[in-house]
């Protein structure tokens, strides 16, 4: 998750044993392409690249550029966080809608905490009782006896109900607000329990 593509949910941090391979390559790319005799006459910046992208373990099917190597790095660490066994459950998901992925990157409209908590959220690390090793006493719900994941405390469990009632009031008032400017709108009225 953290040296995934932003593209598909990742942070897209820089990993430093990467980009020093990187550089080394950039670096030989530019003096092969300087065709500078004196300089070629001294190394041989063609079997320097070949070794570094040996190193990096990269099956290149494009031209060899650092741009092309660092995204197919980061497509296995994305494709590896897929592979994890509770965390990585339903993250192959996150690229059928690339354009939706990005928003955790940039933070806005979100406080400090509630963007930390959708980050934990979206890397499966809620503090919820069924994350491995989160609970000595099982992981059933605090409040119930179902299970306690995140899609339970979220959208099941009778403990946040209100939250979720309210919550839905609220968004079906936004959404009536709206259609009034354009038509005639009655909303249901819903007894809070």
């Amino acid at each position: 998750m953290l040296f995934s593509p932003k593209n598909v949910k990742g942070l897209g941090l820089p990993k430093a044993q990467w980009e020093a391979v990187l550089q080394t390559i950039n670096m030989n790319l530019i003096i092969l392409h300087s065709e500078n005799p004196h300089i070629l006459a001294c190394r041989d910046p063609q079997s320097e690249i070949t070794e570094c992208v040996n190193n990096l373990g990269v099956k290149l099917t494009t031209k060899c550029t650092t741009q092309n190597i660092r995204k197919q790095l980061r497509k296995e660490q994305f494709q590896a966080w897929c592979a994890l066994p509770h965390k990585g459950k339903g993250v192959v998901c996150y690229q059928e809608v690339p354009a939706a992925n990005k928003w955790h990157t940039t933070q806005e409209g979100l406080t400090s905490s509630e963007w930390i908590a959708a980050v934990k959220m979206i890397f499966n690390v809620a503090p919820v009782r069924s994350v491995p090793g989160r609970s000595l006493d099982g992981n059933r719900c605090r409040h119930c006896s179902e299970t306690e994941t995140l899609s339970h405390v979220l959208g099941n469990c009778p403990h946040g109900a209100l939250q979720r009632t309210a919550r839905h009031n609220h968004i079906r008032k936004l959404i009536a607000a709206e259609f009034r400017k354009q038509y005639t709108v009655v909303e249901e009225k819903t007894v809070m329990q």
